[in-house]
């Protein structure tokens, strides 16, 4: 199988389990008797395992130099630790099993981008172009979910989950064995990366961009909802925004030769100004469309062009480590502080309000990365 297609598969196997879990899991743990408080607890305690984990796993990959193994022995204990939800009861014992899910679930995204980018750095893969097809299932997959559950009981949900991870682990076992030459151990070498004057204002840039999704993400089709748009009409602009993502990852590399990565973070927090004002200020469906249209640029640009970015300064024997703290930090951590208070701002200043505060986070995050262009040398950071 060519290279491409091992990559552009693991990618398509992880985010149709993304697809059906994301949108229909908390289906399935109503239907368990859990109440919204729990269900909202829960998936929080397993956003902050999977950020503590990931980067505790990462370094211990980038130690050893293998990715694909950890990807296999991981993404197999991820399958077994679904299947386990079908004997649990207590609410205790889903939180274990959910601390199982984290640990197994959390190196699964950061080691599979490090192995797709040290083929980039190779020009032997283009990252938009394999990665879309993970944005192309996750739209199938979220699709998928709701026939399966259509006329069935919700368990068919968890079992269709366990299925799709049994055809993430054979994604991971095509992958090529790409290793890193491994290291001996330096505990703190991630914390020198991290350390980074430059490294740091990336991951502020980054967490602002992100953070700034987190009212469409949680509220955005309540929000829609309420001011009398119809379900049909809501899942169109989801999809508007999946389907703009995908052709900004076809065509990502013509961006990145033509602006650089620091460049399509800031054209992706700009984009975001705009979405997030339209947003607030229209209930016009087309005034909507472009928004959601943006997402190709406020998520896929500023994804894109932080992955090349970590490539790119990163020390080679540190790539999954600063994929690990990309992804643990600025999408992981900084997202699960942000969501509470944004839930806030919803309860108190309504949709509107709290869209143009999500406007004016992208703001922040466009003015520091122009400072991100005029810092970084174009230089890899030594650890």
């Amino acid at each position: 199988m060519p290279l491409a297609a091992r990559l552009s598969f693991s990618y398509g196997a992880f985010f149709f389990y993304g697809g059906l879990s994301m949108p229909w899991w908390p289906i399935w743990l109503s239907s368990r008797g859990l109440d919204e408080i729990q269900i909202a607890d829960l998936m929080a305690f397993e956003r902050w395992i999977i950020v503590f984990a990931s980067l505790v796993l990462a370094q211990l990959s980038d130690r050893t130099g293998h990715r694909r193994r950890f990807l296999v022995l991981f993404s197999s204990g991820l399958l077994g630790s679904y299947a386990l939800f079908g004997a649990v009861g207590d609410l205790w014992q889903y939180y274990a099993v959910t601390f199982l899910v984290a640990i197994c679930r959390s190196p699964c995204i950061p080691l599979g981008d490090s192995i797709t980018m040290a083929h980039v750095r190779r020009d032997e893969a283009d990252y938009g172009r394999v990665r879309l097809w993970g944005s192309v299932s996750f739209l199938i997959g979220s699709f998928a979910g709701g026939v399966i559950l259509e006329g069935r009981a919700e368990d068919a949900i968890l079992w269709t989950i366990v299925a799709s991870i049994a055809i993430v682990v054979v994604g991971f076992f095509l992958l090529p064995d790409t290793r890193s030459e491994g290291k001996s151990v330096r505990i703190f070498d991630g914390l020198r990366l991290a350390n980074q004057p430059v490294f740091i204002l990336f991951i502020v840039v980054i967490a602002l961009i992100m953070t700034s999704h987190t009212a469409v993400y949680a509220f955005g089709s309540l929000y829609w909802r309420a001011n009398g748009i119809s379900e049909s009409v809501i899942g169109y602009l989801w999809g508007c925004g999946v389907v703009t993502e995908i052709a900004l990852f076809w065509k990502g590399g013509v961006l990145l030769r033509r602006f650089g990565p620091v460049w399509l973070i800031f054209l992706g927090a700009a984009a975001g100004v705009l979405r997030w004002w339209m947003t607030g200020i229209s209930m016009e469906i087309w005034v909507l469309t472009l928004a959601q249209a943006l997402h190709a640029l406020t998520f896929g640009a500023a994804h894109l062009g932080g992955m090349t970015f970590i490539s790119r300064v990163a020390p080679p024997e540190l790539q999954a480590t600063g994929q690990s703290l990309y992804s643990a930090i600025a999408m992981g951590a900084a997202y699960a502080i942000a969501l509470p208070q944004t839930g806030r701002l919803y309860a108190e200043i309504g949709g509107e309000g709290t869209f143009l505060v999500m406007a004016a986070l992208s703001a922040g995050g466009a003015v520091l990365a122009l400072v991100l262009q005029k810092c970084w040398d174009g230089q890899r950071l030594s650890a």
